[in-house]
């Protein structure tokens, strides 16, 4: 008896063994078919006319690198690389989990195999197969040399592990499809992406709902969910599309800024959800749930929230931990994904190499067919996040200005509060220092986070904040409603904020800043805290910028950036320094740095400007009705503004709260009431704009 129970349980276990051989051969058999149908979209000769004139400098770059990493030499210099370094180390033998400069995130960028894509871009222009065989051979030499999980690696670090397994499936899909893997060499590369899944969902911690490594786990399950059914369990995809709309409802506010306070992770995020439903689409899989539609309309608002941002040289601000990066790739990949025109005004006028990527030739002629249209609306205002952004118009030689305060965010948020970035004719002047580095050890990362690398007002030491390593903070302000206007092309901004420094007391500082469309923009400092103070009022300026001339008689300085203009000007004297700021990622610049300071007790207002050469800044008196004296400085700030000789505005801001005498005063003949004005001159006439009652 027993002897037939065994004989029935072998018999058993060789029928269900060959059931399971039958089930894989028809799902490896129904997995080639669906990539060789997918590889009809990067037919070559369907892109010749593209490689051989739009694309030939972009595949020239990308031939060069791969070529490099041939010779398993590596450098991370593609645009949204989170931490690029520029210089190329040789890996003789390839090792995983060791830095040849001391920084844990070249490790982190070797493991997240982003590089792949430059080899199948070169065996997919020359046709070469080598090119391809390299990819498969990195990918192999990872599985056999890399044990995943219980506890994450230097080489298997959830995030990393998440961006891997994205990378990993174009390769999987386009070697396939070349009929350059096995059987078991595609079984063998499905059964790690498989177990890195379970590893994700094992390793799964609540902070990551609220992060960007959430999300690029969670798109990467969703990703090769779309290849892979049957092979994967249903519950781990399934368990990834709740948490992506979990993740997306905590991390994008309704305004569609991300609030982590970086606008490179904000691009990180939308990137790697956006490549999943563009795969969505291309294996004609998309759906009008409502799930899904909740995640399209998130992206697109995170799509236009970047068009906002970009400066007039579609480079993006270096907010937070960002590299200042031209977001132009971004907004055509958009537009595909939308058929939006504004977006595609956004974009580049001819599809980019990494689209044509994404896209294949059929994204290649459908980005023709969408016309461009500028935004209608100049200005973008983001009150949940803090964040405004107001231009002249969208033409590359407009004046753009950005404003921050706004909650912290993540640890990739910066002491920013009040912050000021701007351009003028199209070239930057006032910039974001950026962040160089993240390595602990680092001074320079310190010092970046740090107000005094912002171009914000400082009470004593870095009253905003103060960061106590790479990652944390010792104290942060609490910054207020943020209040703004704009009436006739002329906006207004005004940036409270609370320090909470844990000794001497609160703090309260409001940034107010008028900008005008000539290219005038004037700052005003109010500042209040018990006891005497010291405070400064930085300025860094972009590496283009150079110091022209000071002028004593007026103690402003003349700055010049490719033959445009502007002078800085204080009421206080300004102090100049060279220091670095960074770009880029492991990358530093020399720029100039000026810091107007003054001491004051209680009270203090530190006032400032950006006008052009042939500007000035006069004081004017102000009269209260029925007054015989001008008003003191301590209750009013008035000043003129001339341009080309003509006085063309007054701007009046009122410090306090008017509880004695009369509430109307008088400027130049002209009566006025509010906390907020200016007067602007019509012919002789001045007619008051009232921007704060």
């Amino acid at each position: 008896m027993r002897i037939h129970c065994l004989l029935q349980r072998l018999l058993f276990r060789k029928e269900n063994a060959m059931q399971n051989l039958m089930d894989s051969e028809q799902k490896l058999r129904a997995f080639r078919q669906k990539a060789v149908c997918f590889s009809e979209n990067y037919n070559a000769a369907a892109l010749k006319d593209w490689f051989c004139g739009d694309g030939r400098d972009e595949i020239g770059e990308i031939l060069r690198q791969a070529d490099s990493l041939m010779q398993n030499t590596f450098t991370f210099t593609d645009r949204w690389d989170m931490e690029p370094c520029a210089v190329p180390y040789r890996l003789d033998p390839l090792i995983w989990d060791v830095s040849p400069n001391g920084d844990p995130e070249w490790v982190y960028m070797l493991n997240r195999h982003e590089y792949l894509k430059k080899l199948l871009l070169a065996g997919w222009y020359t046709g070469t197969p080598d090119y391809f065989l390299k990819a498969k051979e990195f990918i192999l030499h990872w599985i056999d040399h890399n044990t995943v999980g219980p506890k994450a690696s230097l080489t298997t670090r959830t995030i990393d592990t998440g961006i891997r397994c994205a990378n990993w499936l174009p390769v999987l899909v386009h070697l396939t499809a070349q009929d350059l893997l096995t059987d078991q060499e595609i079984l063998t590369v499905i059964r790690s992406i498989r177990e890195q899944f379970l590893y994700l969902k094992a390793s799964y911690v609540p902070k990551y709902t609220l992060s960007n490594w959430g999300v690029l786990q969670s798109s990467s399950i969703l990703l090769n969910g779309l290849w892979l059914d049957g092979f994967l369990e249903p519950e781990i995809v399934e368990w990834a599309e709740k948490e992506l709309l979990r993740q997306l409802s905590f991390q994008i506010y309704e305004d569609g800024s991300h609030w982590e306070q970086s606008i490179m992770y904000h691009i990180e995020v939308l990137n790697c959800v956006s490549t999943w439903l563009i795969m969505k689409q291309q294996l004609g899989m998309s759906s009008d749930t409502a799930d899904e539609t909740s995640i399209r309309e998130t992206l697109h608002s995170m799509y236009r929230y970047v068009q906002m941002a970009a400066g007039p040289d579609h480079i993006q601000p270096a907010q937070g931990d960002s590299d200042c990066t031209d977001v132009r790739d971004v907004l055509s990949r958009g537009a595909l994904l939308f058929s939006d025109p504004q977006l595609r005004f956004g974009g580049y006028e001819k599809l980019d190499l990494d689209n044509v990527w994404f896209f294949g030739a059929p994204g290649l002629q459908a980005f023709q067919t969408i016309p461009a249209k500028a935004p209608a609306e100049c200005c973008g205002r983001f009150p949940v996040s803090g964040n405004y952004f107001f231009r002249t118009g969208w033409d590359e030689n407009a004046s753009y200005t950005y404003l921050h305060n706004g909650p912290l965010g993540s640890s990739h948020g910066h002491v920013d509060l009040t912050h000021i970035s701007n351009y003028f004719c199209g070239r930057p002047f006032l910039v974001d220092s950026g962040r160089y580095s993240y390595v602990e050890e680092e001074p320079l990362r310190g010092m970046l986070k740090d107000g005094e690398a912002h171009n914000v007002c400082i009470i004593d030491d870095a009253r905003a904040g103060l960061a106590d390593g790479s990652w944390s903070y010792a104290f942060f302000g609490d910054s207020l409603k943020n209040y703004e206007k704009t009436i006739e092309d002329i906006h207004y901004g005004e940036m409270p904020f609370l320090s909470r420094e844990p000794e001497g007391g609160p703090a309260f500082h409001n940034r107010q800043v008028l900008i005008f469309p000539e290219g005038i923009w004037f700052i005003s400092d109010d500042l209040r805290m018990e006891g005497t103070h010291k405070s400064r009022c930085r300025f860094h300026f972009s590496p283009e910028v150079a110091v022209v001339k000071e002028l004593p008689e007026s103690g402003e300085v003349l700055l010049e950036n490719s033959g445009i203009r502007l002078k800085l000007g204080a009421c206080e004297s300004l102090e100049k320094e060279r220091a670095l700021l960074s770009r880029r990622y492991n990358e530093t610049e020399e720029h100039w740095v000026f810091t107007s300071s003054r001491t004051w007790h209680r009270e203090g207002q530190m006032i400032s400007w950006l006008i052009p050469e042939n500007a000035e800044i006069r004081d004017t008196p102000v009269y209260q009705a029925e007054a015989e004296n001008p008003c003191p400085p301590e209750q009013v700030t008035a000043k003129e503004v001339w341009l080309e000789g003509k006085l063309i505005y007054v701007i009046l801001l009122f410090r306090h709260e008017i509880f004695r005498g009369r509430k109307i005063f008088s400027c130049h003949g002209t009566d006025c009431r509010g906390k907020v004005l200016v007067l602007k001159n019509e012919g002789g006439t001045f007619r008051a704009l009232r921007f704060k009652a």
